[in-house]
């Protein structure tokens, strides 16, 4: 029967993996998750691979299985390392979206949507959208300013990792764009906005 049949696709696969809590010996059963895409599951010589590359590290982990099922193709061509991984997931990102997480990443860890659109210059829901459901971001409960609101990298690594990803120049006049739009916020926000203006001059 078509409709009971086991989702042996990489996405399928990757789907069952627990992300969250993962202990170092989950790295053999991401081996096996991890094959061809609409193919058989992984051979045990690419399953040993991948439990090599996670090295038991429970980070990398994670940012490997969500790689993985953002770009099944790139299995052969894992990048090394945590950080590494963390670029490419921003790297793999539509062009908006990138642009997108990489002006949150100056506002800092934690960013406000509406802001983040007027730093871009156009309204930033959709990108802010897409990093969500990519688990790049969270929204929060609270949010320092009024009628914004608040979001926060998944991790600092995360967020350094989008960061690093700007030219100096580019940096330092997204920063001063970022103080001004804080500084006219201080009407409404109070000190917190005053304190944060202040930490992008």
């Amino acid at each position: 029967d078509e409709c009971n049949r086991p989702d042996t696709t990489l996405e399928g696969l990757l789907g069952e993996l627990p992300i969250g809590d993962v202990e170092a010996g989950s790295g053999h059963t991401l081996g096996f998750a991890v094959g061809v895409s609409n193919g058989p599951a992984a051979s045990p010589e690419q399953a040993a691979f991948l439990a090599e590359k996670a090295g038991g590290h429970p980070l990398y982990l994670e940012e490997l299985a969500r790689f993985l099922r953002e770009e099944p193709s790139a299995a052969a061509g894992i990048p090394g390392g945590l950080h590494g991984l963390l670029v490419a997931r921003v790297d793999g990102l539509p062009a908006a979206d990138r642009e997108a997480i990489k002006c949150a990443a100056v506002v800092g860890r934690v960013f406000w949507r509406a802001l983040l659109g007027s730093v871009l210059g156009r309204d930033a829901a959709k990108s802010v959208e897409e990093l969500r459901r990519r688990e790049l971001v969270h929204p929060q409960p609270d949010s320092l300013l009024p009628r914004d609101t608040q979001f926060l990298f998944r991790h600092a690594l995360l967020r350094d990792a989008a960061y690093g990803l700007l030219p100096k120049r580019e940096r330092a006049r997204l920063h001063g764009a970022v103080a001004g739009l804080f500084e006219g916020k201080t009407a409404e926000a109070g000190r917190p906005a005053k304190v944060l203006a202040a930490t992008h001059r």
